[in-house]
């Protein structure tokens, strides 16, 4: 799963509270028995696959820290100037997260304001805010809801919200950002829900909706780039067989707007969808199907089309490592650029702890996107990006830890100016993070 620097560093030093929910909590990544009440496979759930290592894994607490993080990037002013510049920066982020699970509900809050300055390129000085919710409540041993919300606020290329889709459940999720805007202020928020009722030992249905935004305050910043909005709904049904592995099939549509260039995309995807669980430790999911899909735009014809969707995605999860890997090939829309596209894209991360003491992280992805209606007014014929962090850790003692990386950003999209001009960006970086933890409860 790839994520951005600064919101990774919040995660893995302080922010244990979201992926660490309890899988069997929070309706996600579990090892199904013959027990009776099933699990939600990733191709359903709006759950991602747990990223903590077991010695990470905590319950029922409320903790405050604070990180310092000191970089240096080397193109901080993408599109500005003919010859890229470098600077240092310098990032505070207070973190305060809330983990409390009980025998009927599950909640996980978080929540990372921060501060980033930088050494010469002073008007990129800027507040961010990143903020997310993880609420799950059991009506009954067959009936269950979940509800995810993530909120963020950020102007940096690399503490910009960085999804990998295989970490992310396949079909019950709303858009992100395709196009990655370096230094430019945005609002992203995305919703997410699912509701699930076993009517049988084997059989389970549901269904789920989402709704995103995203918002560029100062459009000037990012040529090229629009705002849009998106809502969608889902509905599935899942099946198991033989303990360790489910089937059934999932319907998803979703609308996506985006402004002041005005258009509509509509996606209507059908898929099948295999998911099997290995050892309690692998599991393996697959999904494939049609997806149609239709862009309105004010003053021309719309266009139509269908197109082939598939998604593949892996977790691996043993005590001391981790790993989460998604292969995609889908329609997608919204997400900074004007009409439909048609996205191919690989991710993955891997985390393993060397020693009580020393962890090591990778994260990768790379995804090519093409224009599903190249002839549509104003449409771009698309690019491809290239994302990876290599970071490794040292804790310090009981509550300080210190970690250093480095971070690589490559985009191509013919005609968005703004990553054309200067496409490489890349950042070194050290931390220090403090984090005092209370457990709620006796």
């Amino acid at each position: 799963m790839i994520k951005p620097v600064v919101m990774s560093l919040a995660i893995l030093f302080a922010l244990p509270a979201l992926s660490q929910v309890e899988p069997s909590a929070v309706g996600g990544e579990v090892t199904p028995t013959e027990s009776e009440q099933m699990v939600i496979p990733p191709p359903i759930s709006v759950i991602t696959y747990p990223t903590e290592l077991g010695s990470e894994v905590r319950t029922n607490y409320i903790s405050s820290g604070l990180i310092f993080t000191s970089s240096y990037e080397d193109n901080v002013l993408p599109g500005y100037t003919p010859v890229p510049i470098s600077d240092y920066s310098y990032y505070i982020l207070p973190t305060f997260s809330l983990r409390q699970q009980a025998s009927r509900h599950a909640i996980a809050l978080t929540y990372t304001p921060g501060f980033q300055f930088y050494q010469n390129a002073t008007s990129l000085n800027a507040v961010d805010q990143n903020a997310e919710a993880r609420i799950q409540y059991r009506f009954s041993r067959r009936a269950t809801l979940n509800l995810r919300d993530s909120f963020q606020q950020n102007s940096s290329a690399f503490d910009q919200p960085f999804v990998i889709p295989g970490a992310v459940s396949g079909a019950i999720q709303g858009a992100t950002s395709i196009v990655i805007a370096p230094y430019a202020n945005q609002v992203m928020n995305a919703l997410a829900g699912e509701f699930s009722y076993q009517f049988a030992l084997h059989g389970m249905i549901g269904g789920g909706g989402t709704s995103s935004i995203l918002n560029y305050p100062q459009l000037s910043q990012v040529p090229g780039l629009l705002n849009s909005t998106s809502t969608g709904g889902a509905a599935f049904y899942n099946r198991r067989f033989k303990g360790e592995q489910y089937s059934g099939v999932v319907y998803q549509y979703t609308r996506s707007t985006t402004s002041p260039v005005s258009s509509t995309t509509q996606l209507h995807q059908l898929a099948l969808f295999y998911t099997l669980y290995w050892h309690r430790k692998l599991t393996f999911s697959l999904a494939a199907g049609p997806e149609y899909y239709d862009v309105a735009q004010p003053g021309a014809p719309t266009s139509s089309a269908w197109s082939p969707s598939v998604t593949a995605s892996l977790g691996w999860q043993e005590r001391h490592f981790n790993f989460a890997a998604n292969y995609s090939h889908l329609v997608s829309a919204g997400g900074g650029l004007l009409g439909a596209y048609k996205m191919n894209s690989a991710d993955g991360e891997a985390r393993w702890q060397i020693t009580p003491m020393w962890t090591m992280g990778l994260t990768a992805s790379y995804s090519i996107v093409k224009n599903a209606i190249p002839l549509m007014q104003y449409s771009y014929p698309g690019g491809h990006s290239v994302i990876g962090e290599a970071s490794i850790q040292r804790r310090l003692g009981e509550r300080i830890t210190i970690q250093g990386g480095y971070d690589r950003l490559h985009q191509s999209y013919s005609g968005v100016a703004l990553v054309n001009n200067a496409p490489d960006s890349n950042r070194g970086f050290i931390s220090i993070a403090y984090q005092f933890t209370h457990r709620l409860g006796r």
